[in-house]
């Protein structure tokens, strides 16, 4: 023998169930530390987007008190203020076009159907404007995406 043996040949399978165990306690004593410990909240950015505003204010004011930083100077009338510009925007240019058809087809107004299909890529894959922004983001890009398609879609298949 070279060496002192730690684990003989027929405790590892009691190694391996204890080693198991442990990681097993590990994970366990984590996951519960995250809901008792440690508190997360949802981004008041998220909240925003989704039309909470009264909870996105709570988490910031709740941000700052855990940072012992300055509480914000926002308030509920702020956002209010912002949408009442955001709806009289929106109102201004509704009364512009001045048409009928307004009426009838809500926001998008009279646009053709080829403005509605334009409008609708740019949303979908507007934020995909910066990979070919210069010419050698739009190389790295599609060596990057041949790469990506030969390796894991046709790669080896046995």
């Amino acid at each position: 023998m070279v060496g002192p043996v730690i684990f003989p040949l027929e405790d590892r399978a009691d190694y391996r169930r204890y080693t198991m165990i442990t990681l097993g306690c590990v994970t366990l004593f984590i996951f519960i530390c995250r809901f008792v410990i440690f508190t997360f909240r949802e981004s008041p950015k998220f909240l925003l987007a989704k039309g909470h505003d009264a909870h996105a204010l709570d988490v910031l004011y709740s941000i700052a008190k855990f940072n012992r930083v300055a509480q914000p100077k926002l308030s509920m009338d702020d956002f209010n203020a912002l949408d009442y510009e955001d709806r009289s925007k929106q109102s201004r240019i509704s009364s512009d076009s001045g048409s009928d058809a307004d009426s009838r087809t809500g926001m998008l107004g009279n646009a053709s159907a080829s403005n509605v299909i334009t409008h609708f890529f740019h949303m979908t894959f507007g934020h995909l404007k910066k990979l070919f922004a210069d010419k050698m983001y739009a190389y790295v890009f599609i060596v990057l995406a041949i790469a990506y398609v030969s390796f894991y879609c046709l790669g080896d298949k046995s």
